[in-house]
């Protein structure tokens, strides 16, 4: 087995590397604890306190899907999933009730579907 040569930037040494003014401000909430990213968030609240800190709700989504696993966040801002959507002549507005509580596949399908 090979040895782990490579490690993810900690949030301190992102927000130390000023990135941009979001990302230094969300990468120092993590690093000193104001904002906790694991698996046993509740997803509301997560979503919440990632807009208090200025993320737009299209990423807040992105991230309770990704760190939370939550089946049912479909991104409906994500281009890839809206031209997914069109390919199939979906319409997402009346279409996406009836995937819950499983509307994070079907968008990783839309997204699919133009990868």
């Amino acid at each position: 087995m090979d040895a782990l040569t490579t490690l993810f930037p900690t949030p301190t040494a992102i927000a130390e590397a000023a990135v941009n003014p979001l990302v230094t401000t969300v990468a120092s909430a993590i690093a000193e604890g104001f904002l906790d990213l694991h698996m046993g968030r509740d997803a509301d609240e997560l979503h919440a306190e990632m807009l208090s800190f200025g993320v737009d709700a299209a990423t807040a989504d992105y991230v309770v899907m990704r760190v939370l696993g939550s089946p049912d966040v479909l991104l409906t801002s994500d281009p890839a999933i809206r031209r997914g959507a069109a390919e199939l002549g979906i319409d997402l507005a009346t279409s996406a009730r009836g995937w819950q509580p499983w509307s994070s596949y079907a968008g990783m399908y839309l997204r699919s579907r133009v990868a």
